[in-house]
């Protein structure tokens, strides 16, 4: 039973995937009005420039046609579902709305074109074809005074975190953990406050730029009555570190692991930290009796060629060359003859 609801499921999301690719585009019959914008980068009350335009479009099909619309979201590079823009009669010309959302927050003044509105209508006539269509904009589009005020104000508190981060509170010990946890949190609050300048969010980063300047401000209060006081000296780090480790400077302290420099060519090795010398490489000792061991990196064995021992004939003959043998030959069978003596004689 569980194969077979296996297999009717599958069926199921094969005729799904069959029926969504039967869907037909085709274009859409739209009247555009001005698409030319000139408009500031943000709104200083809504945050993206908002802009209402209508379109005059036809329905071409026998039934009522739903137009609903998208806009693209310039920071974040997507098309973004915009809501219905107009239902139309069959046959009929209807003029529909949409907002036009753009939001440009930290790109300066300039001109560019780009595809910011896209149509699709659907109809219970055809209900396998959609009907779609996308309009161009050109944008000239210039930085307004409250978010230029806002991109000062974050370059302002940007240079006064990288003087305490990066001089003062690696001078002092005036500067105590207090005080750098103060200075972390500010830097988050510039990151989050330059992302929503970003998306034209100007009242969020403002409000993130105020917490972060009352954070650094303070932190410098502390350090300069610390300072006014007498107290701070030159911050070290705590010799924490084992042999073999050498520590980053004050305030990481993090211990890291001393390395040789690889100095040692490729039929070496290195001897670790804090030898560091080169050793030649060696081969295994694995051949066996007699085998001559190739060197580094061959390490192959190699057996000797066993020699061939040629017998050696001996003249039993006389000294003088006469052709006599008879006493060589009689001594051989004297020699040849003891074994049998000898058992005669234990018998």
């Amino acid at each position: 039973m569980k194969a077979y609801g296996v297999l009717a499921f599958l069926l199921f999301l094969s005729f799904f995937a069959g029926a969504e690719s039967n869907v037909s585009v085709e274009e859409l019959e739209v009247v555009a009005p001005d698409l030319n914008l000139n408009i500031a980068n943000c709104h200083h009350v809504t945050g993206p420039v908002l802009l209402e335009k209508e379109f005059y479009v036809h329905n071409p099909c026998e039934d009522f046609m739903a137009v609903t619309y998208e806009y693209y979201n310039l920071p974040n590079k997507t098309w973004e579902y915009g809501g219905k823009s107009c239902n139309i009669g069959p046959g009929q010309y209807l003029h529909c709305p949409v907002m036009v959302n753009v939001s440009l927050g930290g790109t300066g003044n300039g001109t560019f074109s780009d595809a910011l509105i896209r149509f699709t209508g659907t109809t219970p006539a055809s209900p396998n074809t959609e009907y779609k269509q996308s309009f161009v904009f050109k944008v000239d589009h210039v930085t307004s005074s409250r978010e230029s005020e806002m991109l000062n104000r974050l370059e302002n508190l940007t240079s006064q975190w990288e003087t305490l981060h990066d001089q003062t509170c690696l001078s002092t010990t005036c500067c105590t953990q207090e005080e750098w946890g103060m200075i972390e949190n500010a830097s988050v609050l510039l990151n989050a406050a330059t992302q929503d300048i970003l998306v034209c969010g100007l009242s969020k980063s403002y409000e993130k730029l105020v917490t972060a300047e009352d954070l650094l401000d303070t932190a410098q209060e502390n350090i300069d009555s610390c300072l006014l006081s007498g107290g701070g000296g030159t911050p070290t780090c705590p010799s924490s570190c084992p042999a073999g480790y050498s520590q980053e400077p004050y305030p990481d302290c993090s211990c890291n692991k001393l390395e040789c420099p690889n100095a040692c060519g490729s039929l070496e090795y290195q001897m670790p930290y804090p030898d560091c010398s080169c050793k030649l490489r060696e081969c295994p000792n694995a051949c066996g009796p007699g085998a001559v061991q190739e060197p580094y990196p061959d390490c192959s064995c190699v057996y000797p060629t066993p020699t061939t021992v040629q017998p050696t004939f001996v003249d039993l003959g006389n000294s003088t060359g006469d052709g006599g043998g008879g006493c060589a030959i009689g001594f051989v069978i004297a020699l040849l003859s003891l074994p049998l003596l000898a058992a005669w004689a234990k018998g």
